[in-house]
């Protein structure tokens, strides 16, 4: 009789179980294999099924996957030869570029100075003056050469001139003005290009 009583109350407690775990939110991922399992063991009535069916439920759980991570983009902050430099940092390198053209061309100029050579950098002069990137530049330019006519006299006076040319641009942007009348100084400043050493130099 109190094994009857106590079969029964063990076969309503399971019962009880069974519905919670058919009817509980969290056990919606659970398969349909899993709750006939559940079934079956509130039907049999075993306790060793039940704690079979309870490791069915647990294993039978869906666990969501972790979200996906999220990288924000970021723009770079490392500027590498002039990439996301300023318009003024941009500015400032062509204008260094194109007088180091202007003057190392003047000061490689062969001596005495030949009429090919005197012809190639009047005609490299005026194309600055009609090509430069920056239009104020140019036009500043081409103003200077129309008061100060290029001096074409020797290698000397052409490297003259383009120091001279470059001080009025150093005196508009209230920069420190270069010693124009001191042949060796720009020589030395100039005259060197880097052309007739390593692996690129000509062979004679």
């Amino acid at each position: 009789m109190r094994r009857a009583v106590a079969g029964a109350g063990l076969a309503g407690l399971l019962l009880l179980v069974g519905i919670v775990l058919v009817a509980a939110p969290w056990a919606a991922p659970w398969s349909a294999a899993a709750r006939l399992g559940a079934a079956a063991v509130v039907e049999a009535g075993g306790v060793s099924q039940a704690a079979a069916t309870a490791a069915v439920a647990r294993d039978s759980v869906a666990v969501p996957p972790p979200p996906p991570p999220t990288t924000a983009l970021r723009a770079p902050t490392t500027t590498v030869a002039g990439v996301n430099a300023s318009a003024v940092e941009k500015k400032a390198e062509l204008g260094r570029a194109g007088w180091t053209l202007i003057h190392t061309t003047a000061a490689t100029l062969p001596t005495p100075l030949t009429p090919a050579a005197r012809d190639g950098v009047v005609a490299l002069l005026r194309a600055v003056a009609q090509t430069y990137p920056c239009k104020e530049c140019r036009e500043h330019f081409a103003s200077f050469i129309a008061v100060h006519p290029i001096d074409i006299e020797s290698r000397d006076s052409i490297l003259q001139w383009t120091c001279i040319a470059h001080n009025a641009v150093n005196a508009r942007q209230h920069k420190p003005a270069y010693p124009c009348g001191d042949i060796k100084a720009l020589d030395a400043r100039w005259g060197d290009c880097g052309c007739d050493r390593g692996p690129g130099a000509a062979k004679a």
